[in-house]
């Protein structure tokens, strides 16, 4: 991931090995206690693609998020492996959010023990 994070409506090929053709094919995004589950999209045995969904619990800012994969939409797997997905205020316009979103990509690219 370029920047080191997602934002919701941004497409997410995750990598892996035998992954199954399945019309239920669908990725949870879990925060906390809570999940969202989205439609997945088979592209072949080593890639699958999903849209990253909204998220109403995650707070303004970078988080790490979860994420999961299910066949059958019912039984997840349980990896606890992590993307970062940034988040916005509800009540920021598109300026604003735009600006926010810089300031969040300055952010991620400082090396550890820079200067800020």
């Amino acid at each position: 991931i370029a920047n080191g994070f997602r934002k919701a409506g941004a497409y997410l090929y995750i990598r892996g090995k035998d992954f199954i053709n399945s019309d239920t094919l669908t990725v949870q995004f879990v925060y906390g206690n809570s999940g969202v589950n989205t439609h997945a999209v088979f592209k072949n045995p080593t890639r699958i693609g999903v849209v990253v969904p909204e998220m109403d619990e995650l707070p303004p800012g970078v988080n790490e998020v979860i994420v999961e994969i299910s066949y059958n939409g019912q039984k997840f797997s349980n990896t606890q492996k992590k993307i970062k997905v940034l988040a916005f205020d509800k009540s920021m316009t598109p300026e604003q959010r735009t600006a926010f979103e810089n300031e969040e990509i300055k952010k991620s690219k400082v090396k550890p023990g820079a200067k800020k």
